[in-house]
This record gives structure tokens, sequence and C-alpha cells, in this order.
């Protein structure tokens, strides 16, 4: 999908904001910029240049993750219906290959983005990341390489944009990979045949400081509500193409928002009879209510969504961040 628009196009307002921010991370424009940020092989190149690298269109949820089940169709003609039985099914969120200039040829790479509501799911995401470098890696052998030519083994990325981190670890980037350590010298460094795996991590925060040009980017780009706002800063800031197809990609994520808070403001009254939290205050401005404004004010659309799911342990959490 060349534009944003056509990307959010795909889906509708009741679509959730993850499935509206795969999309988005899609886009080839915002591609760009995350691989000239985060990948060492595109620090070079322009922004054109990296679009131009990136082949074919980036599959989104549509390649399984677990064994048997990542076929690289799209790459090399492949089939990808290899199920194996019992197992539940794990997408990548995007997926695709980009080749990039190299000693006077090219090289192709295979990338993974994925788009994570928050840096602390239960366990560690840097060890998921492993995992889904791994299945990249060895879903390779009789697509991208035969036995005994691992030689011809593509080196793989999994990068991992986290929308909502604490404050601590937030407006962070990270990278995880492989180095060679000498525990008796001797053996010549040949780093081409090892590095093959690197995992990104992306932590985001709207109300944490940062002064890194990308990480504002992206702050805008997923939590900033107001639409004139939003334009304005992609196009002036950070130099994205806004034409009038992206208008429309940008304020579907912005009325994705504010079908949230509608959502949320008529759940919010019916909970708030239930919880007794009325005391002779309007419908409209119960406590449920009230925090799910401020949510959706500090851009936190993951958060909003949890409690609206029902999620009791975030909502009391939350009542007390905000002092509610």
């Amino acid at each position: 999908m060349d534009t944003l628009s056509e990307a959010l196009h795909y889906t509708d307002k009741k679509a959730t904001f993850d499935t509206n921010a795969k999309r988005i991370l899609a886009n080839k424009q915002v591609l760009a910029r995350i691989l000239k940020k985060t990948v060492s092989e595109f620090k070079e190149l322009s922004f054109p240049e990296i679009m131009t690298c990136i082949e074919d269109e980036p599959q989104i949820s549509t390649v399984l993750v677990h064994p048997g089940m990542t076929s690289l169709s799209s790459i090399t003609g492949m089939a990808n219906e290899d199920k194996i039985p019992g197992e539940g099914n794990v997408f990548f969120d995007i997926r695709f290959y980009a080749r990039v200039p190299y000693r006077n040829d090219t090289v192709k790479i295979i990338i993974n983005v994925e788009a994570q509501k928050n840096f602390h799911p239960g366990y560690h995401l840097e060890t998921r990341g492993v995992f889904y470098c791994a299945r990249l890696i060895s879903a390779q052998l009789n697509t991208e390489f035969k036995e005994p030519d691992y030689d011809e083994l593509k080196k793989v990325y999994s990068i991992w944009i986290c929308f909502e981190s604490t404050r601590e670890q937030a407006n962070a980037i990270s990278e995880y990979k492989i180095t060679k350590h000498d525990i008796l010298k001797g053996i010549r460094d040949n780093k081409d045949a090892y590095d093959k795996m690197s995992i990104i991590m992306i932590t985001l925060n709207p109300e944490a400081s940062s002064e890194d040009h990308f990480i504002d980017m992206l702050n805008c780009l997923f939590h900033e509500n107001d639409i004139k706002t939003k334009k304005e800063a992609l196009s002036s800031q950070y130099g994205f193409a806004i034409s009038d197809d992206f208008g429309k990609e940008l304020n579907l994520m912005c009325n994705l928002s504010e079908a949230l808070i509608e959502r949320g403001i008529e759940k919010g009254i019916k909970q708030g009879r239930s919880e007794g939290l009325m005391q002779g205050r309007s419908e409209g401005e119960n406590r449920l209510q009230q925090l799910l404004n401020c949510l959706l004010k500090a851009g936190r659309h993951v958060e909003l969504e949890e409690i609206l799911a029902g999620n009791e342990q975030l909502k009391q959490q939350l009542y007390k961040e905000f002092k509610l």
C-alpha cells in the first residue's frame, strides 16, 4: 500500500486501535523512517531510497509464527498451509523483505515489525523477539537455502513498537544481536557469517519526556488525537507527504479515538450506575467516563480499549493514577 490512506481505508471505524496501527506501520512512508532509525543497513539511505528497497507489499497478519506455518510464500512461492494440529495460530503482525546495496551488489533482509500494546505483557518481550527471529531463520530452510548452503541464510530483524510503556523505560530504543567474544583469541572475526538476527525494542509514551525526532514522530502518529495538529506536525516537522488520501487516513485514525470514547461514555454510564458512582452528578460526568476522557486526552488508546473490555484490575490502577 503506497499511501497511508489506502491502508486505513482497508479498515473501518469499528476496527481496533491495534488493527489500525498495524496497517499504518505497514505503509512504506512509515516503514522507511523506522528502518532508517533502527536498521544499520539503511542508515545512509534517504527515505525515498529505502522505500524503493522494500519489495512487494508487506504482509499484515497473514504469516503464521509457529513451526511448520512460517512459509515464505511471498518471497519464494512456497505454500503457506502447513499447519500443525493442536497449535494455536499466532501471526507475524507485519513481515516483508528488502534489498539493500552491499559491496556493488544487493543483499536481501527479512524484516518483521510488531505492534505491541505494552512493554510488560507478563513475560520478557525480548525473549519473544528471540523466538520470532528464530522462526524467521529456520523457515528459510528449503526456501531461501538448502543444506549445506548455509551461507545463503538471510539476516532477519524483528522490530517491536510498544505503544504504552512506563515512564521509566519510555521513549527508548534498544537492539539485541549476536556478537563475537573471544575466550581464547585466534579465530578470525567474520561478522557476515554470524550477524544474522537482530531484535529492536522501541518503547513509547507521549506523557514521558523525549528529545528524539523519530520517537516524537511515532508518538505524534499514534497518540496525537487532534487531526489538525497531527497533519501539521507530520508534514512540517517529519516530512510526510500530506495528500487528500493521507488526510482521510489520519481522519480515520482520529475517528477511531472518537468512536472509542463515545462507546466508552455509553458503557461508562451503565457501569457508573452499577458501581453507584453517580452521587448526584449528571450521567456524563461519572467516574468511569472521567477516566476514559483522561485516557483519550493522553493518547492511551490501548488502555482505553482494555478498560472497555472489562479489565477491572487495570481500571482500579488507573483510578489511583489519575486520582479519581
